[in-house]
């Protein structure tokens, strides 16, 4: 069975601002109203959310009160037990977090600038991946001073960060099918470079010369893959499946490309099935040639992931955009 190409998010776009009724809502909440609520995520009773706030009991239920008031409905249903959000509460919930962790992300990005920074920006991405280094690096050049923080992980718990307010972008690649309707209508992503998957035996395998092959002439050979689950194997499989074959199993599975270059290193029996964004970081690292196997597997696309709000992307995080299609555009020029 043919797979259609895989896609992305729709692209960042700049929605008009909103104004009336939640102006009115923003005037008349403060932020201890906000930080009520996220409270009220981890503590399901009064008593609990007074405790951790150092307030009373009657004073947390008349915020509560006014909390509901502003929004004119109930966001919360009262119980012997405790208070349990609806939906309506789990939206103001959700909300909530993210303007506590804004509030958080402030001061520090004001405490940095004060220190000297130019600017803060916090990224996530997966671990192993050139282009995000060279852009950071490429983003450093071009505007000095700039803070950076980097937290690496799986792409789909980094989103989850990202919809927190946790971080200023994500790069790397999802799966469409993987995210729900809500991270789709609040997420925008804009595409950095296309990515397929490669395979890389030793210098010294038998096949490293080879000038053209196909998936069928590899089905016989041993193999180090990532786990079921990533979205290299699931295209690996999926190039086998095209062509109407049953994928080769793994002599190996390792999540991580540098282990698996290594292995093939000392295992030259090996083959490996990598993305190509991947590949020039292992040859570099030793003796690894990439085998011309045709079709492509295709997978889906390097993209830079951020939240839909009224303003855009924030000047920092456009700056590295600019500079991850710079890295893009290099790594394409030299892999020619």
């Amino acid at each position: 069975m043919r797979r259609g190409r895989p896609g992305v998010l729709p692209p960042a776009h700049r929605p008009a601002p909103t104004a009336g009724v939640e102006s009115a809502v923003l005037r008349r909440l403060r932020l201890r109203h906000i930080e009520l609520l996220t409270v009220l995520r981890e503590q399901p009773t009064v008593r609990g959310a007074a405790r951790q706030l150092n307030l009373s009991q009657p004073a947390v239920s008349k915020m509560l009160r006014e909390i509901e008031n502003v929004f004119g409905a109930p966001l919360f249903e009262r119980s012997r037990t405790g208070v349990t959000p609806n939906a309506l509460g789990q939206a103001a919930i959700r909300r909530a977090t993210v303007i506590c962790n804004e509030v958080a992300v402030t001061e520090a990005e004001v405490s940095a600038l004060r220190s000297g920074a130019s600017a803060v920006l916090r990224i996530g991405t997966f671990s192993i991946t050139s282009i995000a280094t060279v852009a950071v690096a490429r983003l450093r050049a071009v505007q000095p001073g700039v803070a950076i923080r980097i937290r690496e992980g799986a792409v789909s718990d980094l989103l989850g960060k990202l919809m927190a307010g946790e971080l200023d972008c994500v790069f790397g690649a999802l799966a469409p099918d993987v995210l729900g309707a809500e991270a789709i209508g609040e997420l925008a992503s804009e595409v950095i470079r296309q990515d397929r998957v490669s395979v890389v035996a030793s210098s010294s395998h038998r096949l490293a010369r080879a000038r053209r092959l196909h998936w069928k002439d590899l089905l016989q050979e041993a193999w180090v893959l990532q786990p079921h689950n990533s979205l290299v194997r699931r295209a690996f499989m999926a190039a086998y499946f095209d062509q109407g074959l049953s994928p080769p199993s793994a002599a190996v599975e390792a999540l991580s490309p540098i282990t698996m270059a290594e292995l093939i290193e000392l295992d030259a029996r090996l083959l490996g099935a990598m993305r190509s964004e991947n590949v020039p970081l292992q040859q570099s690292r030793g003796q690894l040639v990439m085998l011309p196997v045709t079709p492509v597997a295709p997978l889906p696309p390097l993209a830079l992931f951020s939240r839909r709000t009224p303003t855009g992307r924030s000047p920092i995080v456009e700056r590295f955009v600019e500079a991850l299609h710079w890295a893009a555009a290099l790594r394409s020029r030299r892999t020619r």
